[in-house]
């Protein structure tokens, strides 16, 4: 029986905030929504079902102008209904009544200045022959969440290697900023310790530090660890899909069975 899903559902829940500073903003965070969601915090709609939609998007939205000393968040969820692209199902996997509707993953509150740092990541190539060369390239967003320009540093450091590099951001500006080898020299590394699969060795691991500081302030700051590796594919000789990793093939067979 459908008919419990038919109607929308109700997530709620209470959470204090200190008092803001000047230049302080706040975000509300969700990872994992699905499928249609109307987002209310105090009694003002953040944000509607219009826009809030999709079985596998993170959002975010800047509820500086809401928040209060004690708040009261509210999420209306509305089931995926035919046609829309939701989680899928095969045969031998019974489809759930209520198509997965609800929050699966996590909601934050975060706290930040004026500009904000997400979806950063590191990417790495490896020399293949030799593995005693790598270079990376990371890649980060920025969003200027108040109304006027900032200018700023955006700053990094992996172990001993640092950067810096000068943006301005006009208001309410969202850019992404990719870092290479060609502009940061010392992200060409050398003799890196590679990140391999635990029966090839060992799963290495760096550490980026990122930050945005804007008159002398940090504004936002993340850090994530990474491996520096390579992942290639190739074609095994029946047709599947095989993995070779900093050069090396995943496997010592030539080909794969699969029962």
């Amino acid at each position: 029986d459908r008919t419990p899903f038919d109607i929308p559902w109700w997530y709620r829940t209470n959470f204090g905030c200190e008092r803001l500073k000047k230049g302080e903003h706040v975000s509300l965070e969700f990872d994992g929504l699905t499928y249609r969601a109307d987002i209310w915090l105090n009694g003002q709609l953040v944000a509607s079902k219009e826009n809030v939609y999709g079985p596998f998007c993170r959002f975010s939205f800047d509820i500086t102008d809401k928040v209060m000393e004690n708040n009261v968040l509210a999420v209306q969820v509305f089931r995926a209904h035919i046609g829309e692209p939701n989680i899928g199902f095969v045969d031998w996997n019974p489809r759930p009544l209520d198509e997965n509707m609800g929050i699966f993953r996590e909601v934050r509150v975060v706290k930040t200045g004026s500009v904000d740092i997400k979806n950063t990541w590191v990417r790495s190539k490896v020399e293949t022959e030799s593995l005693k060369e790598a270079w990376l390239k990371i890649e980060t967003t920025l969003e200027n969440l108040s109304n006027q320009s900032v200018k700023g540093e955006l700053k990094g450091s992996i172990e001993d290697i640092s950067f810096s590099i000068p943006i301005v951001l006009k208001a309410k500006e969202e850019r992404t900023i990719s870092i290479d080898s060609d502009e940061i020299k010392q992200l060409h590394i050398k003799n890196p310790r590679l990140w391999w699969s635990h029966d090839m060795g060992n799963p290495e691991l760096y550490k980026l530090d990122l930050k945005f500081v804007s008159d002398k302030t940090i504004s936002d700051r993340t850090e994530i660890n990474f491996g520096i590796r390579q992942i290639e594919t190739y074609e095994t000789a029946s047709g599947h899909k095989g993995f070779i990793l900093n050069g090396k093939k995943l496997t010592s067979k030539e080909d794969f069975q699969y029962f």
